[in-house]
């Protein structure tokens, strides 16, 4: 029961490795002495196809390299409650002035008019007892104060402000921008709004302060005019290997008159770049920036409140960019590709015309192929020798009988066989289709193995019981080191070695079949026979030498119970008594 549960794992086991090796080898022929048929053609082909995959290589490794041409894809989403987008001197930009008609600045601050900045927090709260939302609203004055070199840090703003008179522009504190920077964040809808306001409205005297020039006067001095803003804004360049923007600072100008009251309303959207600029592995690196999506324009008669409000907030959508860049991974699955598909367009034009080559490398090995010209003229060169009895040197035969054999064959050359496959060469060309379907026909497996079975019925004819039975105790050939060829061996090895090299493998499970007996009564025949043959001879020469010790054994055990003969009938029959299967030795 255990040796049978072993056999089905073997068995199970055996099935799986056959079934699942995906890696397993099937055996390979030979074609003129060699593993595949080669010619210029495919060569030159394979040149051809390989430089064009290596120049593809090579500019897929430069835009590899330089970071050209990235895959962008991209996506909006709808914000409520945005993250918060503080806005630094670095990053953001924003400074205002006040001008006549004629671009001339009005130094009136707290005079003529009065120039605020405020950040405003307007917030939702839900009351869970009453189910009622509360909205509050704060707003705290940002100080601004005229711009000085030292509150631009970039190299933008420096290179933007030195043609620019600082003194008529007002900024925002440089220290409040590094400690508290006002913030950009959601939307109306929210629960939580971030947003700037700047506010122009005409200087009016309180008990506070009493610094404001006459109504008369400042109308006279507001009755046109123009309310500019300096602000950044962003240039989307996704083609730039590096930062996927390019800041820029933008005037826009906003007339403004002593009796209108005009609303602005500036839209800013939130730009996420993901840049995945990995070789191999993937990455992930975000930049953010502020790109001026919408400006919009509101004008009333004055109000009495303001001459100019000004909004700038977010935009209610988010634009999400994911960028990356050619792995090589991907450069090499593209080159397998183009080299499949190079090969393959290559393969439909060229494998019928190397497979016609090869069929006619093949038939110039195993054809003659006569040409009536040179054979007629070979014959009057023979019987002109005959009739002046020359004698012709032996190098002289030899270079004629290499021009013999070349001229039997098909073709000499690679340029004549494509002559005879474009059908220059009628007569070549039909012996040719002849030949090739002589050798598809040889190749055919119902032939070989019709042409095994006629070996088999040879050796039956050729061959009495005894020798075909003995002719499954052939050795496996021994193959010899080219270094102990050359030493000095003894006779006996190197004439085994020499016998062997010709005949089949021997399997040494035929000495565990039921026929273990006919092979021994056949050898014993065989070995005490005076009158055999030299067949007979050959064959008990050749046999394994360990072999014919465990015969010898078993003919001494024979000999010692009955001190009979092989060719004695009782002799076969005490074979079954004294050759039992546990006794038998297996061979050295």
């Amino acid at each position: 029961m255990l040796d049978q549960s072993k056999n089905i794992f073997y068995r199970i086991g055996t099935s799986t490795i056959d079934t699942f090796d995906i890696f397993g080898q099937l055996p390979n022929f030979r074609v003129l002495e060699k593993n595949k048929y080669t010619s210029i053609v495919g060569c030159c082909m394979t040149f051809i196809i390989g430089t064009a995959t290596l120049i593809y290589l090579v500019a897929e490794i430069t835009a590899l390299l330089h970071k050209a041409e990235p895959k962008v894809v991209t996506s909006e989403l709808q914000i409520f409650d945005s993250t918060s987008f503080p806005l630094y001197n670095d990053n953001f930009t924003l400074a205002v002035t006040i001008a006549t008609k004629n671009s001339e600045p009005i130094l009136g601050q707290l005079k003529y008019y009065n120039l605020t900045m405020s950040h405003c927090i307007r917030e939702r709260q839900l009351n869970e007892t009453t189910g009622k939302v509360q909205v509050t609203l704060n707003c705290a004055q940002l100080p601004i104060a005229p711009c000085v070199t030292e509150d631009f840090d970039n190299e933008l703003q420096k290179e933007f402000f030195k043609n620019t008179r600082l003194g008529v522009v007002q900024c925002i504190n440089r220290t409040r921008l590094r400690n508290n920077p006002p913030v950009l964040q959601g939307q109306i809808s929210g629960y939580k709004y971030q947003y700037l306001v700047i506010e122009l409205s005409i200087c009016k005297n309180n008990t506070e302060y009493q610094g404001c020039a006459p109504i008369e006067e400042i109308k006279k001095v507001l009755s046109a005019g123009h309310y500019s803003v300096y602000a950044s804004d962003y240039l989307m360049q996704l083609d730039h290997p590096g930062t996927p923007y390019q800041q820029l600072i933008n005037l826009d100008i906003n007339s403004f008159s002593i009796s209108t009251s005009k609303m602005l309303q500036w839209t800013y959207r939130i730009s996420e770049t993901h840049t995945d600029d990995g070789f191999l592995f993937s990455t992930d690196k975000i930049d953010l920036n502020l790109k001026k999506q919408d400006r919009r324009e509101y004008t009333e008669l004055y109000n009495d409140d303001y001459l100019v409000y000004h909004y700038i907030q977010l935009d209610y959508k988010e634009t999400i960019y994911q960028r990356s860049y050619i792995k090589i991974q991907t450069i090499l699955s593209k080159i397998g590709g183009i080299w499949q598909l190079f090969i393959l367009i290559t393969s439909l034009i060229l494998n019928p015309l190397i497979s016609n080559l090869m069929t006619i490398s093949i038939a110039n090995e195993l054809y003659r192929f006569p040409n009536s010209n040179k054979q007629r003229q070979k014959n009057i060169e023979i019987i002109n020798l005959q009739q002046s009895d020359q004698v012709l040197d032996v190098q002289e035969q030899i270079r004629r009988s290499r021009e013999t054999n070349t001229e039997d064959k098909l073709s000499t050359g690679i340029y004549e066989s494509l002559l005879i496959l474009l059908g220059c060469h009628k007569q070549k060309r039909k012996m040719f289709y002849q030949v090739k379907q002589e050798i598809l026909a040889q190749m055919d497996v119902v032939k070989i193995i019709q042409k095994l079975h006629e070996i088999d019925l040879l050796k039956f004819i050729l061959l009495n019981d005894e020798q075909y039975k003995l002719f499954d105790l052939l050795p496996k050939p021994v193959l010899q080191d080219e270094k102990l060829q050359n030493e000095d061996m003894s006779n006996d090895l190197v004439s085994e070695a020499g016998v062997q090299k010709s005949f089949r493998p021997f399997n040494n499970k035929k000495l565990q079949s039921k026929n273990l007996k006919d092979y021994y009564c056949s050898f014993s025949s065989l070995q005490q026979d005076k009158g055999r043959s030299s067949v007979d001879d050959k064959l008990l020469s050749m046999i394994d030498r360990n072999i014919i010790q465990f015969f010898e054994q078993i003919q001494i055990s024979q000999q010692r119970h009955g001190n009979l003969s092989p060719l004695d009938p009782l002799f076969r029959s005490r074979i079954d008594e004294s050759i039992i299967e546990p006794k038998i030795q297996r061979p050295k």
